[in-house]
């Protein structure tokens, strides 16, 4: 049953680190080499819940850069700002389903489930 649950979380994490939200602010890019040099379905899990997590915090960071923009400096980006605007939106949607996915994926690492 463990190890049914640890397929789907990782064709879960499969499918979330493939996800783009808009040609400038990726969500994630899975590496595929953290991924073939694992061995187990744990390991397999670690190394996509890794790259997850630091693609949800390089969002962030661009996300941050994105309201600076709009924020303070609104007559530079007028002609794209309902575009950024729908990106930052998207973005913080797909950041919040991709810490679900990670909680989820750190109790199934830690035997929560």
């Amino acid at each position: 049953m463990r190890k049914n649950k640890l397929g789907k979380a990782v064709l879960a994490l499969t499918l979330a680190t493939s996800f783009v939200i808009g040609p400038s602010l990726p969500v994630n890019t899975l590496n595929p080499t953290a991924v073939s040099e694992a061995a187990s379905d744990s390991e397999i899990l670690q190394a996509q819940a890794d790259a997850l997590r630091k693609s949800v915090r390089d969002n962030k960071i661009k996300v941050k850069a994105c309201e600076l923009l709009l924020n303070n400096f609104p007559d530079l980006v007028s002609s794209i700002r309902s575009d950024l605007e729908g990106l930052v939106e998207t973005s913080k949607e797909s950041q919040a389903k991709s810490e679900a996915l990670l909680e989820k994926a750190d109790k199934l690492l830690n035997g929560g489930y």
